[in-house]
């Protein structure tokens, strides 16, 4: 009897990746956008990232108050999606505990859960190079869980205010 191995699914496109000169504020694409946003135990959004959404979308850091505070689902490892736009979305992720330090194990939680939920959504991943620089244990995560699973995902290299 012929022993069934099993293969690699051929069918399965990686998805593409870009660096974008540009602020993720204006995320580009034409489908749903999925913005990764990562968070902290503590509920305050205090680092540069969040600095730039609230300034567009003021909700953005109403939103993670509100999830402090009610505290349903609030655990390392989970997300939060709200809509800001009909096409854009901002995904809370609780990745770091109350002192800021990042667990990796929520990370990758974390990261798994976007990529299936823009793969049920059929969106696109958006993440500010100020996120990448932070956590550089974040990016073999995309590339495994995201681009090689045919999602794609855009990086954004915010412009330098001077």
């Amino acid at each position: 009897m012929t022993e069934n191995k099993m293969s690699e699914n051929k069918f399965v496109t990686n998805g593409k990746t870009k660096l974008v000169q540009g602020s993720i504020l204006t995320p580009e694409g034409s489908s749903l956008r999925f913005v990764f946003v990562p968070c902290s135990e503590s509920g305050v959004g205090e680092d540069a990232l969040h600095g730039l959404l609230s300034r567009k979308w003021k909700q953005a850091k109403a939103e993670l108050k509100g999830w402090y505070s009610h505290h349903v689902n609030f655990k390392l490892g989970n997300i939060k999606d709200t809509a800001v736009q009909s096409d854009t979305w901002l995904v809370h992720c609780l990745v770091a505990d109350k002192t800021g330090k990042v667990n990796d194990k929520a990370l990758a939680s974390c990261v798994k859960k976007v990529a299936d939920l823009a793969k049920f959504e059929r969106a696109s991943v958006h993440v500010s190079t100020l996120v990448t620089e932070d956590m550089p244990q974040l990016l073999p995560l995309l590339q495994t869980e995201m681009i090689e699973k045919g999602i794609t995902v855009l990086f954004y290299e915010e412009p330098v205010s001077q």
